[in-house]
C-alpha cells in the first residue's frame, strides 16, 4: 500500500474520530488505524533501520494503548493503557538513543522544567496512580529529550523528531491536567489533535532520510 493513500487512510480515520458521532465499537476501531498506517509508513521508510525499528514498535503499542483507553466505560483500564504508551516511549528513546548519543543538556533542562513544572500542577489529584504516572512522566521526559537531541542534527526529519516528541508532550500534559485538576472545554479534539501530530513528526523522523551526525 503506497504511503499516499496510507496518509490519506490515517487522516480521513482521525478526522471521523474527532468530529462524527460513533457507536463506541466503531470508534475505538477506526482509532487504531491511523497509528497502524503510520507504523507501516515508517517501517517501510528511508531512515536507518534502528530508527525505523524502533519507531514502528512504539507506534504499535500506541495503537494498543489508543484501544484499550478508548474503552471509556472502563476506567479499571487506565493503568494498562499507560503501560502500553510507556512501552512505546521506551521503544522512541531505544530509536532515537540509537542514532544520537549527544547529551544536549539544555535541552534536556527544558524539558525538566516544562514537564515538571506541569507535574506540580497536577500531582495532587494522583492519588493511588502516583507511582505509575511518575513512571510514565520520567520516561515521556527522556524521550522528548532525546528525539530533540536527534532533531539537532537539523533537516527535515530532525525537525519532524523535535515537532512530534514536543506536540506528543504537549497532548500528555493536556490530558493530565484534564483527567487530574479540571476537565477543558473540547478536551478530546485538542489533546488527539496534539496526539495525532505529534505521532506524525515521529513517524516522519523514521520514514524520511537520516540526517549525519552533527560534527563535535
Amino acid at each position: 500500500m503506497r504511503t499516499p493513500l496510507l496518509v490519506t487512510l490515517a487522516a480521513a480515520t482521525a478526522l471521523a474520530v474527532l468530529f462524527l458521532d460513533l457507536p463506541d465499537g466503531v470508534r475505538i476501531g477506526l482509532k487504531a488505524i491511523p497509528c497502524l498506517c503510520m507504523a507501516w509508513i515508517a517501517w517501510m521508510g528511508a531512515g536507518h533501520r534502528n530508527l525505523r525499528t524502533g519507531v514502528t514498535v512504539a507506534l504499535l503499542f500506541s495503537v494498543l494503548g489508543d484501544v484499550i483507553l478508548e474503552v471509556r466505560d472502563r476506567p479499571d483500564l487506565f493503568v494498562p493503557g499507560l503501560v502500553a504508551f510507556l512501552i512505546a516511549h521506551v521503544a522512541y528513546v531505544g530509536a532515537f538513543a540509537s542514532e544520537e548519543r549527544h547529551p544536549a543538556l539544555p535541552w534536556l533542562a527544558f524539558v525538566l522544567l516544562w514537564i515538571g513544572g506541569t507535574w506540580g500542577h497536577f500531582s495532587a489529584g494522583l492519588g493511588e496512580l502516583l507511582v505509575p504516572v511518575a513512571v510514565y512522566v520520567g520516561v515521556i521526559t527522556t524521550m522528548i529529550w532525546r528525539a530533540v537531541a536527534f532533531g539537532l542534527r537539523g533537516g527535515t526529519a530532525g525537525a519532524a523528531a523535535i515537532g512530534g516528541a514536543v506536540l506528543f508532550g504537549v497532548s500528555d500534559s493536556l490530558i493530565a491536567v484534564n483527567k487530574f485538576t479540571a476537565p477543558m472545554p473540547a478536551a478530546d479534539l485538542f489533546i488527539l489533535t496534539t496526539y495525532w501530530l505529534g505521532q506524525t513528526g515521529l513517524c516522519a523522523a523514521a520514514a524520511l532520510p537520516t540526517p549525519p551526525p552533527r560534527a563535535r
